[in-house]
């Protein structure tokens, strides 16, 4: 059984979403975040939440513009940006570097 899955198999609303950068995302790192501020991580969450949905409604509605898709992918890939600066999210490699190789 073959279990690879490529990004051109995957569906339009999921491909349009594909990190464009491996970024690891610690789960403890989004508590603290959170913890200290939480208005802000959670105004940021809420928003990133809302342009992913509006882009996966416009990815599978068929009268959708192609023009739109790419503003709603726009949208997303900034609240997640905004997301991850507030977060302080690393790439991965350098996360993995920071705890030499050995996790929490």
């Amino acid at each position: 059984m073959n279990l690879e899955i490529a990004l051109a198999d995957l569906p339009p609303a999921a491909a349009d979403r594909a990190a464009p950068a491996l970024v690891e995302l610690d789960l403890d790192e989004l508590a603290l975040a959170f913890a200290q501020r939480p208005e802000n991580v959670a105004r940021l969450l809420a928003a990133h939440a809302a342009s992913v949905l509006a882009l996966d409604l416009a990815a599978v509605d068929d009268a959708a513009p192609h023009y739109e898709c790419a503003m709603r992918a726009s949208t997303a890939a900034g609240s997640r940006d905004a997301l991850l600066a507030e977060l302080g999210a690393r790439p991965a490699l350098a996360a993995r570097n920071r705890t030499n190789g050995h996790s929490a």
